[in-house]
Formats: structure tokens, C-alpha cells, sequence
């Protein structure tokens, strides 16, 4: 059985509260960020003010500050009529009749905010596009009763409310959608960073990444309002839902529009065999109710069953939508109040324009649309008109751009526009100001989550004009999620590629987020090498060159990150020659990412070198410097370790993961916000070693307390430490495994499996092989477990990771593809299937190779495949067969045990057990009589040091061993 974990460098008084009681379960059902208070029949107001059912404005405070402020801003009612002639609009959060769903937690976790009078005045909730934002807030804020004022805060109305709310006499919450497009609110964020005492206004606000939005506010250079954001709270919301829970919803869905449409006339019924856009669990729940409309609009026409609505493509179904969207658009447009007299292709572009470039009067908008080709020979007074018209389609916060949405299906629009028009697609990236640029990469930006032309397009407007854009790609990327990964690896190749000046270079450092979009870090490092190498000293270049070995490290690239860190190494050792006292802690440094490099490719030989050197120089540093250079130490110690273990000696990596974690314990002391992550790398790292010494009992304790940490800090800042978090939750399984536990093991492997395969969606490369450890290991528990139905589809998916995985980086993940090979054929054994042998064989005959080239790391699992082929040939019925691999295996364990009993004699036993099974079989008991003995003499030993692990397995060869005795003591048949 593999078990893999992970080894690595250490890197109040209540106002009011309110349950969030929201029928249903599991995920929230949303429309799109856009909209007011209401769903579907439910009220909506205008900007801030009362809510539908829940906020009855009192009259008597009328006469107040917020009052005043307030009275004008009274709920409004939707009124459908015709509105299903705009089936977006259905989609919208406040136009979407779908009830909303779940999101329990999170609701909870605003309704503490707003209960406690000391916490921040500002709460941030922030995820991609359509994941349901806008809808949480919203009926979040409808649930809200006495005292509180809530509702939606216009850009026209924040300097009246910041002016007023030191007089407010009722506690105020307002709404703010999309605040990174909002440049009003740093004067009402400076107005309550002035206010003591508990904030008469709280702020809940909406974003697609509050990293990025912080940071504006910060950049802004008003310290009042940067002081009340960084002390805001952030709420990331993720996908919801089971594919079972989306297969009902979609249901529900398309009964919730039909009751709309007629309240009198059931529901169509939905084949529960559908499937299309937003049923995975991880897609935008708004594609599911889009899809949803799409199959009741196909009902409600044809009146009988469904039959074009199974399984579309993204393309046709949003394709679709938007032509029925369009028929009044064009109805709408031969109005006596417009009567246009373009063609509707040319409206069509017009609205794509508008909605791209955004404008803020009327002007400005007659100056975009004067660049559609289709256009230019159109005078004035019709092009005002188009603008007049297209707002009065969509009328949103800026007067002169159209509010076209839901986002997603926007962005669609756009890219399909300009995708089929190459035409318009160069008069849209010509010449544009900065707040444009942002503003169509924004738009792009939603486009590329779903759609390979929204890839094609963005990549294809940055082109045309790289240093000006460059800046604006990264923000619309910052707030797009699922993009991180292919188009961040080409924005960044695109960035590599060009020479830039130092200030270009700085500006665009300047607004990448740290620790995300690491394709573009890795884009703008090749650069920075690139200038430095033409302009630069060579101490510059060699600090260039390890800075991109490190984001290429990060990436999950060692080879890439090789020669730069080799040419850095050489600068260095060059430079530390000539100026040994400056440049020594540079070569240290040099060597040590070296060794990592050496690390992550599975070459712990070769990085034994340099990782010597590097601790020797740290060593003497920190002697003469040590509040300088003990981290130094600490992570030089902490590198040995690791290169000792990958070469199969963890004896040899305990002395110096005990220094490493005395260390980091101190530093973490006296610095806890600099120094606890590397304190809970040094902790992983001890439990690992334990773990590979046979001291699983030992390992525990360190493996919970660094689980602990990390939790800590992935919950303040997860982008940076959700790895760790997983990383050290898929070791506690593993560690509860060890000790014969493996019911307590499936819950941090699983959690861990969640994170994984989150992160693994933006970054395949970095993320994909710990994926797969935390997959393996999953089935490894399921069928200790004795559930081989469960641990096969994990074991398989595993296995499908890591070939493609070995494919591309043999030397590195071949080991892993043994395993996971190994486990396979272990779990078709469990189930009595055919397909065990050759799953068996593969793993064998890689082990027998790698074993061959480093005997000290892999003989233990070349064991192992050699006692797994005996197993299979034994539940063949080929007990002859299954000898040969089963002795081998044993003469191996038998030398390992001799070196390391703790880590190996249970390996021993099991193989002592084996063999005399395979004796017994051939009809030898005699010869099955000393190995049993022995196993049995083992696991009397094991069993009282981990009777959760060790008893039953005694007990049984006890029972086996009493047969054997009976079956020798039987009387010979005489002759005849």
C-alpha cells in the first residue's frame, strides 16, 4: 500500500441578529451580480433605502439626517409584463424568481458581523463572476429588520450619505455591487474611518477579488479610508452543489419560470437525464438557471416535451438566449421614439461597442460608436440615437453605458462580436485611453472564463498595444479565477517575449497581485532577466535569475527553473570570490535553490552538494550574525533534511529537522507574524520523518500542531496558504493510517482533495500532483476500510493524473505512476477482478529500474510490488507462481528490517506471513511452519505497541497458525 505525504522546505454587545433562514440546501441558486433586492415578484429598491417585507421606513425619523438622505429612495415593484420578451432579465439577481438556495454559512458569518458593534464597518464578499454575490448580499440585507436601514448605495447618493452619518439614528447597511467599477466610495470609507464608536453605516460590499480591490483603495493614498479596509472582513464565495444538487435545482428552476409565466399550470416535467452548462459542481450556478430558462422558453413554444435542450454546448445556449434577447432589441429600436435606421447587424455592434468601451456622456459614447466600421458614414443624430437606445434597453450606474448582463453572458456577447468581425475587433483595441482599456479587458476577462474565443480575443487586444495594456490585462485577470492558468501562461509568454524599459517593467509589477498569476510573475521575471542581462550589474542578474527560478519552482517547473538557478550559482560564486563578505549570503542562497531545484526533480543526489555548501556558509553567518541569518540556517537545515530522505536515509535527516524546528520555534516566539509558517513547515517536516523512521505515534503530535497553524493562517489569507493547509491535511491522514485508523483518516483527506482540486483548476501544473497523492491515499483508506467499491474510482483517477504527469516529466513522477499502478492492482484484487496482474506487472518492472539506480530509496518499494505480484498469482490459484516474488520480497524487507526495525519489520512480517501462505497452498505446510512462526513472534511484538493497527491482524495468523499445527499433526494416509 502507498502512503504518501508531503515533505517540504517551510517555506461584544448584539445589535441584532438575525438566522439566515433560506429554504433548501447545500448552494445558492443566483442570478447574475447585477439587480436589486428581489427575486422575481419581490420588491427592488432603486438605491439605498427600505426592503420588501423586511424594513418599513418610520416615518418618524423622517425628519432625521438619514432620513432625509433616504426619503426619497422608497422600494419599487417589478413589474413583468413584457418582460418575457427579455429572458436576461430573468437571470439578473433581481429579476431572477428562482429561490435562492443555501449559503448557510455565509450568511451566518455576515449576520455575526453585523451583530457586533466592534467589528469593521466594511465586509467584502468577493468571488468570479455568476457565482452568486450579488444574490447573497441581497437576501442577506431582506432579512434585516428593526433598527436597521439597508438597501442599495447609487453612486449619486454616497457623498449625501457619507455627509449624514454621524446623525443617523438607525444603524445603516448599504450595498455596494462591483466595487472595484465604483470610485466614489473613498470619501464615505475615510467618513467612517473618522466616526468612533460603533459605525452608524456598515458597508457590504461586492467584488471579484478583494486582494485586488484593497489594494486600489490603498493605492488611493487616503489613509483614513485605507485604515477602515484593511481592517474589513473578506467572505470568498466558491462553487456549491453536488451534480446531484444541480440535477435538482435545474428542476426546480425551470418550475420556478413556468409559475411565473402561469401561476395556474403545472410545471413541464424536466427528463432527470439532462445535462449542459453549470450542472459540474465547480461551474457558475448562473449557467445552470440559464440553461434552465433555455429548456422552459423551448417548452413554453413547442408545448410538448423537450427534445433540442439536451446537453448543448455553452455556445448554443447562450447563442440561443441571446436571439431571443435580440428580437427586442430590434422591436424596441423601430419605436416612434427611436426608429433607427441602421441594419440590425450594425445595432448589434453598436451595443457591443458600448458595452466594451463604457462612456460617460453622451459624447463620449458617439465617439465609440463612431469607430464601429459599420458606422463611420453614419451622422450624429442617428448615432445619439443608438446611444439613447441602448440605454434605454439597459439603464445601469453609468448613464451612458449599457448595464447588459448577467456578466458571463455579456462577456460571451462581446467576444462572439468581435471573434466574427475582425473588423470591429481592430477598431475596438485602437487608441484607447486607460479606463477603457480596463474597462473592455474586464469584459474580456469574463468572456475567457468559459469560452476559447473570449482566450483568443483578450490575448489578441493586449497584442496590438502590450506596454499600455499589459497593466489592465493583469487587473481584469486578478478578478477572474478560472482564467488563471492557460491565459495567464500565455499573457505572461506574450510578456516574456517583449523588450520593456525598467519604469514599464516597475508600473507592471505594481499591479500584479503577490503569490497569484503566477504565469505572469514568471512572464514579467523573463523580462526583468532580459533588461538586467543589457543593463544591469552582474549581481542584479544573478538576484534576477534566482527570482525566476523561484516563480518557475512555484509553477511546478524545476526543469525550467534549472539553468536559470545554474548561471545564477556561477555569477555568485564568482562574485563571492572577489567580495567574499558581500556576496557569501548571495552563493548561500544560490546553492540553496540549487538543491531545491535538485529536489523537485527527484535528483536528491545532486543536490546533496550544494546543499552542504549552502548550510556550511549559513552555518558560520549566523554564528557571527545571528538574528540575520539563523532563517537562513533554519531553512538550509531544513533542505539536508529533505535531500536525505528523498535519498532514503531519514535517519540522517532527523538531526537536522530537530535543529530546524528548535529554530524556527524560537524565531516564531519572538516574530509569530513572520516566523509561524516556517515553523509549521518544520513541524510537517519532523512528522514526515517520524513516519519514515516506523514511529507513527511520534509523528502525530507534530503533524496536528502544524494542521493547527496553517488553518490559522489559510483562513486570514488563503491565497497564500491554502496549499500548506492541504498539504497538511492530506499528511494528518496519512498519519491516522499509520496508526491503524483509517475512519479518522478520511475527513482531512478529503478536505484536503476539496483544496486540491480547487487550486489545481487554476494552476494544473503546480497542483495536479498533490491532486493525486491526497486521491491515492483517499482509496489506500477506503479499502483499509474495507469499502473497495469506494476506493476504486479515487485509485483511478489517480492513476490517470499521474501517467499523463510521468509522461511529460518521467525522472520526477515515475515513482509516483509505481504507486499508483501498485494501489490499482491492489483494488481490482479487492474486488475479485481480471485486471489486477497487469496494474501489478507495470508498477514491478518501474520499481525494479528505479531500485537499480538508487537502491536506499526504492528497494522498500520494489518490496512491495514483489509481495503484491506473489498476492495476485496466489488468488489466481498459481501458489507456484506467487513463490519467486514472494521470497524475493521477503530477502529484501529481511536486509531492510536488519538497518531499520522500527520502519520495517511490520513490511517483514506481512511478507513472513505470505510466504508461509504460499507454502500452505502448494501443499507444504512443514515449510509453512518457521516463516509463520516468525511473523507471528513480529506482530505479538506490534501488536502491543499499536493494537489499533497490529491486533486483529495477530489474532488471525494465531488462528492460522493453530490449522497449520493440525494439518502437520495429521496421520499420513496409509498406502493402499
Amino acid at each position: 500500500m502507498s502512503r504518501r505525504a508531503s515533505y517540504g522546505k517551510p517555506l461584544n454587545r448584539v445589535l441584532a441578529v438575525g438566522a439566515f433562514l433560506i429554504a433548501g440546501v447545500g448552494a445558492g441558486i443566483a442570478g447574475a451580480t447585477q439587480g436589486g433586492l428581489s427575486p422575481g415578484l419581490g420588491g427592488i429598491v432603486g438605491g439605498l433605502g427600505g426592503l420588501v417585507g423586511s424594513v418599513m421606513v418610520d416615518r418618524r425619523t423622517e425628519r432625521q439626517a438619514v432620513g432625509r438622505a433616504l426619503r426619497e429612495l422608497v422600494p419599487q415593484r417589478l413589474d413583468i409584463t413584457g418582460t418575457w420578451n427579455m429572458p436576461l432579465s430573468f437571470l439578473r439577481a433581481r429579476g431572477c424568481p428562482v429561490l435562492f438556495r443555501g449559503r448557510t454559512a455565509e450568511g451566518n458569518a455576515l449576520g455575526e458581523w453585523l451583530a457586533d458593534e466592534h467589528a469593521p464597518a466594511v465586509f467584502v464578499v468577493d468571488g468570479p463572476a455568476g457565482i452568486g454575490k450579488t444574490r447573497l448580499v441581497m437576501e442577506f440585507a431582506r432579512q434585516r429588520g428593526e433598527p436597521w436601514v439597508c438597501g442599495w448605495l447609487r453612486s449619486e447618493d454616497t457623498a449625501r450619505l457619507a455627509s449624514v452619518a454621524k446623525d443617523a439614528d438607525r444603524p445603516v447597511l448599504a450595498l455596494v455591487d462591483d466595487a472595484e467599477e465604483r470610485d466614489d466610495l473613498i470619501g464615505l470609507l475615510a467618513a467612517l474611518a473618522a466616526e468612533g464608536g460603533p459605525p452608524p453605516v456598515r458597508l457590504l460590499v461586492t467584488v471579484r477579488d478583494a486582494g485586488l480591490w484593497l489594494r486600489q483603495i490603498s493605492r488611493s493614498r487616503d489613509e483614513q479610508a485605507s485604515s477602515v479596509v484593511e481592517s474589513a472582513r473578506v467572505l470568498s464565495l466558491s462553487p456549491q452543489g453536488s451534480v446531484d444538487d444541480r440535477a435538482r435545482w435545474f428542476s426546480e428552476a425551470v418550475a420556478a419560470f413556468s409559475m411565473t409565466r402561469n401561476p395556474k399550470v403545472d410545471p413541464p416535467h424536466v427528463p432527470g437525464y439532462l445535462r449542459g452548462p453549470g450542472h459540474e459542481e465547480n461551474a457558475p450556478v448562473v449557467l445552470l438557471v440559464a440553461h434552465a430558462l433555455a429548456v422552459f422558453l423551448d417548452v413554453a413554444k413547442q408545448g410538448g416535451p423537450v427534445s433540442v435542450r439536451d446537453s448543448p454546448s455553452l455556445d448554443v445556449l447562450l447563442g440561443q438566449l441571446l436571439a431571443e434577447e435580440k428580437l427586442y432589441w430590434h422591436a424596441v429600436a423601430d419605436r416612434p421614439e427611436h426608429r433607427l435606421m441602421v441594419s440590425e447587424p450594425a445595432r448589434e455592434r453598436a451595443m457591443a461597442a458600448l458595452v466594451l468601451l463604457g462612456a460617460d456622456s453622451e459624447e463620449e459614447a458617439v465617439a465609440v460608436l463612431s469607430r464601429v466600421p459599420d458606422l463611420r458614414d453614419v451622422g450624429a443624430d442617428e448615432l445619439g440615437k443608438l446611444v439613447r437606445w441602448a440605454n434605454a434597453l439597459y439603464p445601469g450606474p453609468r448613464r451612458f453605458t449599457p448595464a447588459l448582463g448577467p456578466q458571463l453572458i455579456a462577456g460571451w456577447f462581446l467576444a462572439d462580436q468581435l471573434r466574427t468581425s475582425p473588423t470591429l475587433l481592430r477598431a475596438m483595441r485602437t487608441d484607447l485611453t486607460r479606463d477603457q482599456a480596463a474597462h473592455a479587458l474586464g469584459w474580456l476577462g469574463y468572456a475567457a472564463d468559459h469560452m476559447p474565443q473570449g482566450v483568443a480575443v483578450f490575448l489578441d487586444v493586449v497584442a496590438s498595444d502590450l506596454f499600455h495594456l499589459a497593466p489592465a490585462a493583469v487587473a481584469a485577470l486578478s478578478g477572474s479565477a478560472r482564467t488563471r492558468g492557460q491565459l495567464e501562461e500565455q499573457l505572461g509568454h506574450l510578456i516574456a517575449q517583449a523588450q520593456w524599459s525598467e519604469e514599464d517593467l516597475d508600473r507592471l509589477e505594481l499591479v500584479l497581485p503577490p503569490g497569484l498569476m503566477r504565469g505572469v510573475h514568471v512572464g514579467v521575471r523573463y523580462a526583468r532577466v532580459d533588461y538586467v542581462r543589457r543593463n544591469g550589474s552582474r549581481a542584479d542578474l544573478a538576484g534576477s535569475l534566482i527570482d525566476l527560478g523561484v516563480w518557475f519552482s512555484g509553477l511546478g517547473r524545476p526543469a525550467d527553473a534549472l539553468p536559470s538557478a545554474l548561471e545564477a550559482l556561477t555569477i555568485c560564486r564568482e562574485l563571492a570570490q572577489a567580495n567574499p563578505d558581500r556576496y557569501r549570503p548571495d552563493l548561500a542562497d544560490s546553492l540553496s535553490n540549487l538543491g531545491a531545484m535538485f529536489l523537485e526533480l527527484g535528483r536528491p543526489a545532486d543536490a546533496l552538494p550544494p546543499i552542504q555548501e549552502a548550510l556550511t556558509i549559513c552555518r558560520e553567518l549566523a554564528q557571527a550574525n545571528p538574528d540575520r541569518y539563523r532563517p537562513d540556517l533554519a531553512d538550509s537545515l531544513s533542505n539536508l533534511g529533505a535531500m536525505f530522505l528523498g535519498l532514503g536515509r531519514p535517519a540522517d535527516a532527523l538531526p537536522s529537522a530537530l535543529e530546524a524546528l528548535t529554530i524556527c520555534r524560537e524565531l516564531a516566539q519572538a516574530n509569530p507574524g513572520r516566523y509561524r509558517p516556517d515553523l509549521a513547515g518544520s513541524l510537517n517536516n519532523l512528522g514526515v520523518l517520524f513516519a519514515e523512521l516506523g514511529r507513527p505515534a511520534d509523528a502525530l503530535p507534530p503533524t496536528q500542531e502544524a494542521l493547527t497553524i496553517r488553518r490559522e493562517l489559510a483562513q486570514a489569507n488563503p491565497d497564500r496558504y491554502r496549499p500548506d493547509l492541504a498539504d497538511s491535511l492530506n499528511n494528518l491522514g496519512v498519519r491516522f493510517a499509520e496508526l491503524g485508523r483509517p475512519a479518522d483518516a478520511l475527513p482531512p483527506t478529503q478536505e484536503a482533495i476539496t483544496i486540491y482540486r480547487e487550486l489545481a483548476q487554476a494552476n494544473p501544473d503546480r497542483y495536479r500532483p498533490g491532486l493525486a497523492t491526497s486521491l491515492s491515499n483517499l482509496g489506500n483508506w477506503f479499502s483499509g476500510l474495507g469499502r473497495p467499491a469506494d476506493a476504486l474510482l479515487p485509485a483511478q483517477e489517480a492513476l490517470t493524473i499521474r501517467r499523463e504527469l510521468a509522461q511529460a516529466n518521467p525522472d520526477r513522477y515515475r515513482p509516483d505512476l509505481a504507486d499508483s499502478l501498485n494501489n490499482l492492482g491492489n483494488r481490482f484484487a479487492e474486488l475479485g477482478l481480471p485486471d489486477a496482474l497487469p496494474p501489478t506487472q507495470e508498477a514491478l518492472t518501474i520499481r525494479r529500474e528505479l531500485a537499480q539506480a538508487n537502491p536506499d530509496r526504492y528497494r522498500p518499494d520494489l518490496a512491495g510490488s514483489l509481495n503484491n505480484l506473489g498476492a495476485m498469482f496466489a488468488k489466481l490459484g498459481l501458489p507456484a507462481d506467487a513463490l519467486p516474488p514472494t521470497q524475493e520480497a521477503l530477502t529484501i524487507r529481511r536486509e531492510l528490517a536488519q538497518a531499520n526495525p522500527d520502519r520495517h519489520r511490520p513490511d517483514l512480517a506481512d511478507s513472513l506471513s505470505n510466504l508461509g501462505a504460499m507454502f500452505l497452498g502448494l501443499g507444504r505446510p512443514a515449510d509453512a511452519l518457521p516463516p509463520t512462526l516468525e511473523a507471528l513472534t513480529i506482530y505479538r511484538a506490534l501488536a502491543q505497541q499499536a493494537p489499533n493497527r497490529f491486533r486483529r491482524t495477530y489474532e488471525s495468523l494465531a488462528g492460522r497458525l493453530t490449522g497449520l499445527r493440525m494439518e502437520i499433526e495429521k496421520p499420513s494416509r496409509p498406502s493402499q
